[in-house]
């Protein structure tokens, strides 16, 4: 039987869990449904400074001797699910002075000059039942039989998906299970918004998503297409680069995220699209029109345009603005531009609002 999820983190917190199993030399698994971006979260991690600066100062050695700098780690990325016995076993040789049969290791795993390297098994809970047994003395003693010792500078993280999502996942046998660290990821608004200035993703998809945040992650296993936050950044790829329109765009979003998550964000979009000019209401941000409280949809929609167009000259103006607007919609926007641009928070303007706003920003 799987193992209930007692403490489930965000992916700010992933980020964070997986590094400190990276630093104590211990194999994390980290397990959610589908379309969460647990896969993206640990290359991010691989590339993140402070493991690279973990790794130049744990493995100074090795950086001096190859006058190489860190920058995050080496990552290999392999899908247990497509491996057979051999792709770990390796494969046979004779060696004919000695009269024996040699094995040569598989060519992903790290040696030596290779230097700090993150290995990341992906889709383990997918691995066929045969292929697990190498696994287990890999993670656990981190050889391969005679044929493969894992130098001292490579890391091992794994990923799959949860036995009860209709992912056709295998249960790991009781000897690998004991050789991992679980940990279970859950989607937060927070965290995806944040990433998602970083990615540039479509402004419209990110508003809707503070808008309706209920469907950043609604995996169904029982519908064919349903929302997940791997889909919503489909949906801005095809938001940004889609030629057609209408009905041929509209089939596109709803093949990722579910008919029904379609309509509400087109329906969204299209009043995204007919926002006021954000230049003109800084003109006059004591009166210039505000959304009705039954316009939730537009107030957000607003928020988010002046997140992205506050700078440290108008500042003041956006915060002025933003102060005539419910608190949820003005710390949603100030907390996203201050994300963007770190530089707004050493402006006079911010440092007022902050004082007055503190509670809401914690």
């Amino acid at each position: 039987m799987e193992q209930e999820a007692i403490t489930e983190l965000k992916p700010s917190d992933m980020a964070l869990a997986i590094e400190d199993a990276i630093r104590s030399n211990r194999t994390p698994i980290v397990l959610s449904s589908p379309g969460m971006g647990k896969s993206d979260i640990i290359r991010q991690v691989a590339r993140s400074k402070s493991v690279g600066d973990w790794a130049a100062k744990m493995f100074a050695p090795w950086y001096r001797k190859a006058k190489r700098n860190a920058t995050g780690m080496r990552l290999v990325d392999e899908r247990t699910s497509t491996m057979d016995i051999t792709d770990w076993r390796g494969v046979p040789d004779i060696d004919r002075e000695r009269k024996r049969t040699v094995w040569f290791p598989p060519d992903f795993l790290p040696s030596e000059e290779d230097g700090p390297t993150i290995v990341f098994l992906d889709e383990i809970t997918q691995a066929r039942a045969d292929t697990q047994p190498p696994l287990y003395q890999l993670l656990l003693d981190r050889k391969l039989g005679t044929v493969y010792r894992a130098p001292e500078h490579t890391r091992f993280i794994a990923a799959g998906n949860k036995l009860d999502d209709g992912t056709y996942a295998n249960k790991l046998g009781s000897a690998l299970r004991d050789r991992i660290v679980f940990l279970f990821l859950k989607p937060d608004v927070e965290d995806w918004c944040k990433w998602a200035y970083t990615a540039d993703i479509a402004p419209a998809v990110i508003a809707f998503i503070r808008f309706r945040s209920e469907l950043l992650y609604k995996f169904d296993k029982n519908r064919l297409v349903s929302p997940t936050a791997r889909g919503w950044e489909f949906v801005s790829d095809m938001v940004k680069n889609a030629k057609s329109k209408g009905i041929v765009r509209d089939a596109l979003i709803e093949g990722k995220v579910g008919h029904g998550a379609m309509i509400e964000y087109t329906g969204f979009e299209r009043m995204f699209d007919k926002l006021p000019n954000v230049d003109a209401l800084l003109l006059n941000p004591d009166t210039a029109v505000v959304p009705e409280a039954a316009q939730p949809e537009l107030a957000y929609a607003l928020a988010n345009a002046l997140s992205l167009k506050a700078t440290v000259v108008n500042i003041d103006r956006v915060l002025r603005y933003l102060q005539r607007l419910p608190s949820e919609y003005a710390t949603f926007s100030v907390k996203m531009a201050t994300r963007r641009d770190p530089k707004l928070q050493a402006t006079p303007a911010f440092t007022r609002w902050a004082v007055d706003h503190a509670a809401e920003l914690n």
